[in-house]
């Protein structure tokens, strides 16, 4: 759930344990209204084909995120706001978020 002030809407969050940052939709950001922040040190993104990705600068997003258990946690923090494949998420966790989060995964065997 991602939401601004009381606007909020549902988004798929995608979840990218390799990611060196934190993504978020331009689409999205534009759809919100989010402010530009002032933060100048924008970190140069290159794909996995060593292209580099337009960005578009950061934006704080307040995400409200549930887990297994039903438990809610809201966080306020910047995301590099780039185009994303209409067929991603629209926000994606890189490991800057994960760790800030304290976001632990685990698995279970059937």
């Amino acid at each position: 759930m991602v939401s601004l002030l009381s606007q909020a809407i549902p988004v798929l969050v995608g979840i990218d344990t390799h990611a060196e940052v934190d993504l978020v939709d331009i689409k999205l950001v534009r759809q919100l209204g989010l402010k530009l922040c002032r933060n100048k040190n924008l970190p140069i993104l290159q794909a996995i084909n060593q292209q580099q990705l337009h960005t578009y600068g950061a934006y704080n997003l307040r995400l409200e995120l549930t887990d297994t258990y039903g438990v809610r946690r809201t966080t306020l923090r910047p995301y590099l706001a780039i185009d994303r494949d209409p067929e991603d998420s629209q926000v994606l966790l890189g490991m800057t978020a994960l760790t800030e989060l304290k976001i632990i995964f685990g698995c279970q065997a059937s």
